[in-house]
C-alpha cells in the first residue's frame, strides 16, 4: 500500500510559482499545478463564454501537441467556421 498525502497551496505570485515548482523538482515531487480563475474578473456573460471557448481550444491544441487528436487543415476549419 502507497501513503501519500495531498497539499494545496495558493500562489499568486508568478515569480513564486516558479521558485516553488524549481524546489519540487529538485526534490523529485510529483505535482499538479493548476490556474484557478476568479469568478468575479468576468464582466458579462459574453466574457465567459469566450473564456471558456478559448480553454477549450487551448485544450485541443495540448491534445494535439501530445499526438492524441488530429486537428484540421485550415482549409476544413475556414469551411466549418463560415459555417
Amino acid at each position: 500500500m502507497i501513503n501519500m498525502t495531498t497539499f494545496t497551496v495558493i500562489v499568486e505570485d508568478p515569480q513564486s510559482e516558479k521558485v516553488l515548482t524549481a524546489f519540487l523538482d529538485a526534490l523529485g515531487i510529483v505535482y499538479n499545478a493548476q490556474n484557478v480563475i476568479d469568478e468575479s474578473q468576468f464582466k458579462s456573460q459574453e466574457e465567459r463564454e469566450l473564456f471558456d471557448r478559448l480553454k477549450k481550444s487551448l485544450t485541443h491544441v495540448k491534445q494535439w501537441e501530445n499526438g492524441e487528436i488530429e486537428l484540421n487543415d485550415a482549409r476544413s476549419f475556414l469551411n466549418e467556421i463560415s459555417g
